[in-house]
């Protein structure tokens, strides 16, 4: 795997991170009202198929070579749309 791809899948799993925790707020918003054992349930679906998304983008890209800081990127990218969304959300509101 040449440097070329390693940067590639690093910038990928960065947005993978930050499209993983828009998706997360809106799994959030779907399962408000429904009962514990649905939103569990609806939960655990949600999560094995962003785990197999993953996977298959790895897998797609450069043969399964995984490493970790393909994963502390994906980390990063959560943690910056933690931190930037209710702001940027805030900036929508007063617009509105």
């Amino acid at each position: 795997m040449n440097g070329y791809i390693q940067v590639y899948i690093v910038f990928l799993s960065y947005l993978y991170g930050i499209i993983f925790y828009i998706l997360a707020k809106y799994n959030l918003l779907i399962t408000k009202n429904l009962s514990t054992l649905l939103k569990y349930l609806i939960t655990f679906i949600f999560i094995i198929d962003i785990v197999i998304i993953y996977i298959y983008l790895i897998f797609s890209i450069n043969k399964g070579i995984f490493h970790i800081y393909f994963l502390l990127s994906m980390f990063l990218g959560y943690l910056t749309s933690l931190k930037l969304y209710p702001k940027i959300n805030k900036l929508f509101k007063k617009k509105k």
